[in-house]
């Protein structure tokens, strides 16, 4: 049986469940007689008080059948061929619905003997980690099948079938983005280390991650460097031997970015996921960081404009690395050219060399 909890201690039911935008698609869709419920993403941000950014749904109806409601309504909508989701936008809301039928697997399973309840169960027991997997009614009834909230408070990372062994190891090979996925949500949501026996069966399946598009890897890449703290999730990939089939090539430890990290939070600054990525490059073994860099830029095929401006900002942290008063060939405002200036410090700080960056010069340049 479900575990049914309403509201977990929220103090209100938050703005987009109450707009006028999801109230209208509701609405639309109880006079159908479509039943929907709110996922994902949305579910999971909005328990623990962040505002999510687009809405997830899904509903116990064909795909079809959403889409020709659509249309008569004259809502606008982007129907992807390619894949199960539908993206609605009402009023510039974004909302993106799949079908339950359609979308997980449920479409070649006999579903005809089974109670309401079983199908939205299965179908939460579909989404990747336990934390994604909480399901929201529009009046605000939140089911938690699998033990999702506490994982969530907790910051545990867990997958919602349930396997071990060989059994998760193949669930992860069928799908290599698992991989990419389960080390950015941890990088955001994660408070405790994943558990050993995931972590060996994402390293048994990790070859598959040439399968992954270049471009998704950079994806996933780029929001993990750029979460708030990143440090624990990249931890745990370096020392199973993950990271490396990620980056593509191998690094001496994570010093450069912890330091980078300290030095973040004590002056109280965000570095983007690029300065963040320049301290792996700084940890390359056997390489120096233009030879790391090309490594990196082969092995996920950046494109053109990207390499030339990530290139751009090694160059230019490579001079200040020798001279941070140096005149730089392209243009950094005072913000890049601190952060710059910040990675340099913590690239010391890591080597144990004395640095001739002060942290007050690099305070007047952020402010």
């Amino acid at each position: 049986m479900a575990l049914i909890v309403k509201q977990y201690g929220l103090k209100q039911i938050p703005d987009w469940l109450c707009s006028e935008e999801t109230l209208r698609l509701v609405n639309l869709l109880q006079s159908a007689q479509i039943a929907l419920r709110f996922m994902g993403g949305t579910v999971r941000d909005t328990m623990i008080g962040r505002k999510p950014n687009d809405v997830d749904c899904v509903i116990m109806a064909p795909k079809a059948q959403l889409i020709a409601l659509l249309k008569q309504h004259k809502i606008d909508y982007d129907d992807l061929t390619d894949t199960e989701l539908t993206k609605i936008t009402i009023n510039n809301r974004k909302y993106d619905v799949v079908s339950a039928l359609d979308g997980f697997g449920l479409d070649n399973i006999d579903v005809s003997g089974w109670r309401n309840d079983r199908l939205w169960q299965e179908t939460a027991r579909k989404i990747d980690f336990t934390i994604n997997a909480m399901q929201m009614t529009s009046d605000g009834t939140i089911y938690d099948y699998f033990n999702s909230y506490p994982d969530l408070m907790d910051g545990r990372l867990r997958f919602t079938c349930g396997f071990h062994g060989d059994a998760l190891i193949k669930i992860i090979r069928n799908d290599c983005r698992r991989i990419l996925r389960l080390m950015r949500l941890h990088a955001y949501y994660g408070k405790v280390a994943v558990d050993e026996e995931t972590m060996h069966a994402i390293r048994a399946a990790v070859d598959t991650l040439i399968e992954a598009p270049s471009a998704y890897v950079q994806y996933e890449l780029n929001l993990t460097l750029k979460a708030p703290h990143p440090l624990m999730s990249l931890q745990s990939y370096h020392h199973y031997g993950v990271l490396e089939y990620i980056l593509g090539f191998n690094i001496n430890s994570l010093e450069h970015l912890t330091q980078l990290l300290k030095l973040e939070k004590e002056l109280r600054v965000f570095c983007p996921g690029m300065i963040r990525l320049l301290s792996l490059l700084a940890a390359c073994k056997g390489s120096d960081m233009q030879g790391a860099f090309t490594l990196f830029e082969k092995h996920l095929s950046i494109d053109g404009n990207t390499r030339e401006i990530m290139n751009g900002m090694l160059e230019s942290f490579l001079i200040l690395r020798k001279n941070p008063l140096a005149e730089l060939t392209i243009p950094l405002n005072q913000k890049q050219r601190a952060q710059l200036l910040l990675l340099s410090a913590a690239c010391d700080a890591a080597e144990k060399q004395t640095s001739n960056i002060s942290l007050d010069q690099i305070r007047q340049l952020l402010h």
